[in-house]
Parts: C-alpha cells; structure tokens; sequence
C-alpha cells in the first residue's frame, strides 16, 4: 500500500455466536481496524475507519462488507487487524474474538514489484497469546501396527493446514512431520507420524487463534489418519456381544480384515482369557490404565469368548460339591432306609 492512501476492500463476516449483529440500534457493530507497527511493536492506529454493515447478521449468517481502508503516514512493515467493533461499548477482540490479520508493506510509491512481507512466527504468537486456540478432544485411535501414519485434514483448513500441532497420549505438542502440504480430493495431508502398535489417544490443536471459531464446524474436527493407503477407522470389523453371566461373554467379529485390538472394559485381570475356537489369545494388554485389551490378528467372521477362569473354577467345584453333597445325601437315605427295613425283618 501507498503512504495515506484511500482502499477500498471486501470482507466477508460470518456470525459464528449466539447474538445478532445489529447495523442499526443505539449501539451499532461496525466493522473497523487496527494499525500494528512491526517495527514499534504496537499498535500506532486503534480506532480506524468505520464501515457500516448493509444489514443486520443472525447468527449463522454471512455478508460482504465493503470496507474503507486509509494507510499509514510512514513507510515501514504493519499488520493490519480487522476488528469488530460494538459502538460505544467494546472491541470484539476484547472480548476474545480473533482480529483477522493481514501482513502489509507500506511504501512511498508502490513499484513495479514489491518484496512480499513475511512476518516472523514469534511475533505472531505474540500478538496471539491472548486468544484462544482450536483444540480437538482427545480421541482413542486403534493402530494396529507399528509404524509411519499419514495425517490428513478436510479442505476448510485451506489457509490454516501449516500450523498444526499433535499430542500423542499425555506427550507434548509437537509440530507434524511434513516438506510440503498435499492435496487429494477434498483433504489436506498435513503430516506423518511415527507411532507403535497399540490404542493411543490423539488430539490436535492449530495455534492461530484466527481458527479458533472452527471448533463450531464439524467438518473442521474431521482428522483422518492412513497407513499404506487405508483409512485406520474403515478397517475396523463389526463387533457385537452376548453377556452369558457376569464372568462370561460371546463377542461375535464380523468383517475382520486387518489385526485389530478387542477391549473389554473390565479391570484388568490377568485371569481374563480370551479364546477363539478353544485357542486362547495370548497378546492380552492393560490399556487406558485399567481395562482388558486383546490383539488379534485373524481375518473373517468368528466367535470369541470371553471369561473369567477363576469363576469357571469356582462352578467346576461348585459343581463337584453339589454333586458331593448329593451323593452324600443319597448315601444317606439309602443307609437309614436299609437300617429301617432291618429293624422290621427283626420285630
């Protein structure tokens, strides 16, 4: 931009709460900017030009707003932040609302060409220490084997996919590994992982704060990871179960095509056994710091039981008690039966 100049833009506002923005009331949102010298470190225009809004926005609801934008007196590097404002009442950025930020180089003359701004990250994360960030809930994601993961994002994070972090488990933040950013169909690949074979619980956080609304859209908390092509989630099988008693149950797998982890969520006992055709399951893990998980590597459709042995035990002395007693029992009716007879032989 040229030094005092007049611009004209538009932007496009979309109402992502719960109130309406009202153009015309007592206290009346506009639309307005900031003026952010890079150089200084602050922020040398605070209450820019107000643009009104053709009409009021409802919640949910998207307008083009053509704004009016006058440049800096000086040359140098700025940020331009566009701000909402509630007229006479506050700033939305006060309020926690992401300003949307635009890089700008200010010069006397504008040439023929001009270095394009590159604004160094620390900075930003400067100015965005204030703001929240988009964070996803963590996940318990099955990875069946060892090995590398590609991580995938849906295409409205189109300007946003360079600035993702992952946590693996209770681990820390760390930048995904990628050289370039990948595009197929309507996904971005942002990454790849390295991770062993086990349940694990994923979560990702993108730290510009200028995403942080994305929490609301569905479609923005849809990450996807792939091994060698296959989308981790399609490859689980069909999982149903009866409960026989409480130590005993009959998981029925259908569609099984890949090795796959089957948890019970009882606590973890070593005397749990899973079998599948009298053949136990010998890869028997805690997980999630308390319950069963078996791996199984077997394809197709197919039972497994599950049971508790010391049970099975105690019903098999259970049994040879019962099976005592009765004996004992009869032993004994029979003896009083025959002392009876003889006592009559005798009389």
């Amino acid at each position: 931009m040229e030094i005092n100049k007049e611009y004209i833009f538009e932007i496009k506002l979309t109402n992502h709460g719960t109130v309406k923005w009202p153009n015309k009331s007592i206290s009346p949102i506009f639309l307005s900017y900031h003026w952010y010298d890079l150089k200084k470190g602050e922020i040398i225009v605070l209450d820019g030009e107000r643009s009104k809004l053709p009409k009021s926005i409802n919640p949910g609801s998207s307008e083009i707003v053509e704004t009016k934008i006058i440049a800096p007196s000086k040359p140098g590097d700025y940020l331009l932040l566009y701000d909402l404002v509630d007229e006479g009442i506050t700033w939305f950025s006060e309020e926690g609302v992401v300003p949307l930020i635009k890089p700008v180089k200010i010069v006397s003359k504008i040439k023929d060409y001009v270095e394009p701004l590159i604004v160094e990250e620390n900075i930003l994360k400067e100015i965005y220490k204030d703001y929240p960030l988009f964070e996803t809930e963590p996940e318990e994601v099955l990875f069946s084997g060892k090995g590398e993961y590609e991580v995938y994002v849906n295409d409205v994070w189109e300007n946003g996919v360079n600035s993702f972090l992952i946590k693996i488990d209770d681990g820390n933040w760390q930048q995904l590994n990628t050289k370039e950013l990948i595009k197929q169909c309507s996904k971005y690949m942002i990454g790849k992982i390295m991770i062993d074979k086990d349940i694990h619980t994923i979560s990702f956080k993108n730290n510009n704060p200028m995403f942080a609304d994305f929490k609301v859209k569905k479609e923005a908390n849809y990450f996807l990871l792939f091994q060698k092509g296959k989308e981790l989630k399609e490859n689980l099988p069909e999982i149903s179960y009866k409960k026989i008693n409480p130590t005993k149950y009959l998981v029925n797998v259908e569609n099984a095509r890949d090795p796959f982890y089957l948890v019970q969520l009882e606590n973890y006992d070593t005397y749990w056994n899973a079998k599948i055709n009298k053949n136990k399951i010998e890869e028997h893990e805690k997980i999630f710091g308390y319950a069963n998980a078996w791996y199984i590597n077997k394809k197709g459709n197919y039972d497994v039981v599950i049971e508790y042995t010391p049970q099975k035990y105690f019903y098999y002395s259970l049994f040879i008690s019962l099976t005592f007693l009765i004996i004992l029992l009869i032993s004994l009716i029979y003896s009083k039966i025959k002392i009876k007879g003889l006592n009559r032989e005798k009389t």
